[in-house]
């Protein structure tokens, strides 16, 4: 995994935003990116558990927990930044948290309900490699949210390539940047 971040453009973002930020980034109550958040949770089932690829701050976690959701669900946080992994671990040390590129997944064939994507696949190099990844450690559903990203389309098409039935939600309005939601459904009959 080392010799990868080297080479990907992302992984020094995200750890600028890190530092860029004098707070936690929690996303506030009712701002645009809690409301995505939220209809996430929509497609989650009681008891369900939740893998959130590039967790970041861990903002599907609280979003989750304030959906009534993440209660009772089994919850894991992984993000290739480990500074994002560290005050995870330091603000929250009962959830697990762990270092891992959406490529290169450490969990084994179908071992969570729901892996979420988070704007994650937005310009990531081999984002195929991380689909596919989400694809085999899934159950019942990954589910992707990506912010104007171009090859969305694309997407969504390698995800039914993988033999996810797919429902794509476009989210834009006033005061919403547009986004699309995209549900990918396993093993449905």
């Amino acid at each position: 995994m080392a010799e990868r971040k080297l080479e990907e453009k992302n992984y020094d973002y995200w750890e600028n935003q890190f530092d860029g930020h004098s707070a936690y980034m929690i996303s506030g109550l009712g701002n645009e990116y809690d409301i995505l958040r939220g209809l996430i949770f929509h497609f989650v089932g009681d008891g369900e558990t939740f893998f959130d690829v590039g967790c970041a701050c861990g903002d599907n976690l609280e979003a989750g927990e304030r959906a009534g959701k993440l209660f009772s669900v089994d919850y894991k946080g992984t993000d290739y930044a480990e500074k994002f992994i560290e005050a995870n671990k330091e603000r929250r040390p009962e959830v697990r948290w762990d270092v891992m590129d959406a490529r290169e997944l450490k969990e084994d064939d179908g071992s969570w309900d729901n892996v979420c994507l988070y704007d994650v696949l937005d310009g990531l190099e081999g984002w195929q490699d991380a689909l596919s990844e989400a694809a085999r450690v899934a159950t019942k559903r990954v589910i992707v949210l990506m912010w104007m990203d171009p090859q969305m389309d694309e997407k969504r098409a390698y995800m039914q390539k993988l033999g996810l039935r797919t429902i794509n939600i476009d989210i834009e309005g006033d005061g919403l940047h547009y986004h699309r939601l995209i549900i990918g459904e396993k093993n449905v009959a």
